[in-house]
């Protein structure tokens, strides 16, 4: 293990952020992503907006090294704890917040909350240890100590980590509108485990509770099973016991097991005969610019052949408002959003907490208090600005989601995937912009076999299309009765 600090110039400690490093052979998105680029960038932008208030010279970067791939690896649980050993040692000596970004494993996403959370909370706020993730699948926004010093006041202090992923609910909501409007009830969700992902089981099955809800006068959808699936899978056995037949299948799954899946199915006759869509996202990997730089570069290194990929539609998101621009420059960066966002929300975090304390911490103010008191803005990136609400103690965050189809051109034998610019690899099929509840159409969707297309269910809708229909039956079975 071995740990590198990065700073401007010596000043007065404002923030402190710590970094777990791993080998690259443990993180595929390390091809297509810089760390350095991603932190620097997304520091010099953010401070811009803090006034002055929070410059580069405040802030010290940790980087330590994290040998191993999994916990279960001795060297990386002794490393990561040795991390947050020293993390939790220098915030007792720094004037200002102690912040740990991470983890970049899913897999060690429990362990690392859990230590932190266990960690006692000092009287003095600023001088505890503080988390932000951004990979992992938590069900609520924050994470509390599960210690408190009793002369501490008010409870919102000791919130102690905070996730800014899409939260299950958040992605549920959206998935339920996509498929309704689609008319596609009958559904089969697949979700990846393994020693790196741990946490999709149980979304999964919120999933299914989601969507198997019922309400008066309206047709519900039809969750036939939700099932796991690993690398050395048998995809093909798995699709052709489950969905027989489905209308759509949802893969909860990073991009190496969804590649994976699409070419093992690519041919069966289901997908061949446009009778099933596939629905794919990655809950950890959702940000649109990071998800479909992160396909490219699957894609130019393992194509896409087959039916199953022109069945499927890759779902991602963009905080709202933001709007996509398939010509934007982070497309053509190093930089990963989704850990730029977790920085910004750091530094903006301090800023407030200074404003609020008059160039101090204060010291019985929680470093998340600001998220739990309306609207919170967050500068990520050009064009890139996160909004929080606040909702009964809960931090909402507000997205558009976009749903993608791969155009014909990655199965194209001649093709160089990677000499491709994003707008002849994607297509953008469909909006849901927050809060509408309606799909917008951008592109007719063009399946394998153009002459036939997926059954559609329009009492899915809402009541008032079932009531036409039942209406038009009885009408039909009057008329013939009166003849």
């Amino acid at each position: 293990m071995w740990t590198f600090l990065f700073a401007v110039v010596l000043a007065q400690e404002k923030l402190e952020l710590f970094f777990g490093d791993i080998d690259d052979v443990c993180w595929p998105e390390g091809s297509i992503y810089n760390i350095f680029e991603t932190i620097a960038a997304t520091a010099d932008y953010a401070a811009f907006y803090t006034d002055d208030q929070i410059t580069l010279k405040n802030i010290n970067v940790h980087f330590t090294h994290i040998p191993g791939c999994s916990m279960v690896e001795g060297k990386q649980t002794r490393s990561v704890i040795s991390l947050l050993r020293n993390a939790r040692s220098l915030e007792n000596s720094t004037a200002g917040y102690s912040v740990f970004l991470g983890p970049r494993l899913r897999s060690n996403c429990h362990f690392i909350s859990d230590w932190i959370a266990d960690a006692t909370v000092e009287d003095e706020a600023h001088r505890s240890l503080y988390q932000i993730s951004y990979v992992c699948q938590d069900f609520e926004s924050f994470r509390y100590a599960e210690t408190f010093l009793a002369s501490q006041t008010g409870a919102r202090v000791h919130i102690i980590s905070f996730a800014v992923n899409i939260k299950d609910a958040t992605l549920s909501h959206a998935l339920e509108i996509f498929l309704r409007q689609k008319g596609w009830r009958t559904i089969v969700v697949l979700y990846e485990t393994s020693p790196l992902v741990l946490q999709y089981r149980e979304l999964a099955k919120n999933l299914q509770f989601y969507l198997s809800r019922t309400e008066p006068d309206r047709k519900g959808l039809n969750v036939v099973t939700i099932h796991k699936l690993q690398l050395d899978s048998d995809h093909r056995e798995i699709v052709e016991r489950f969905c027989n037949p489905c209308q759509a299948i949802v893969l909860l799954g990073g991009l190496l097991i969804s590649h994976n899946f699409l070419e093992m199915v690519n041919n069966m006759s289901i997908f061949e005969n446009s009778e099933t869509a596939i629905i794919q996202v990655d809950p950890a990997n959702v940000i649109t610019y990071d998800a479909l730089r992160f396909w490219r570069y699957i894609l130019s290194e393992n194509r896409i052949l087959g039916a199953a990929a022109q069945c499927t539609f890759l779902m991602a998101a963009l905080p709202v408002g933001q709007g996509f621009d398939i010509s934007a420059y982070i497309l053509e960066t190093q930089i990963q959003v989704s850990l730029a966002t977790a920085v910004a929300l750091a530094i903006r975090l301090t800023y407030a907490n200074y404003i609020e304390g008059d160039g101090v911490p204060p010291a019985n103010r929680g470093f998340f208090d600001p998220l739990m008191e309306g609207s919170f803005s967050v500068p990520v990136l050009p064009n890139l600005t996160y909004r929080f609400s606040n909702d009964d103690g809960e931090a909402i965050e507000h997205y558009d989601f976009y749903f993608f189809t791969f155009k014909p051109a990655i199965s194209a034998a001649a093709t160089s995937i990677s000499t491709l610019d994003f707008q002849e690899i994607f297509e953008l099929n469909s909006v849901l912009l927050f809060p509408k509840r309606i799909l917008t159409i951008v592109n007719h969707k063009v399946w394998p076999n153009p002459s036939r297309h997926l059954q559609r269910d329009y009492c899915l809708l809402s009541p008032c299309f079932q009531g036409i229909a039942m209406t038009t039956k009885t009408t039909h079975l009057f008329i013939s009765k009166a003849f």
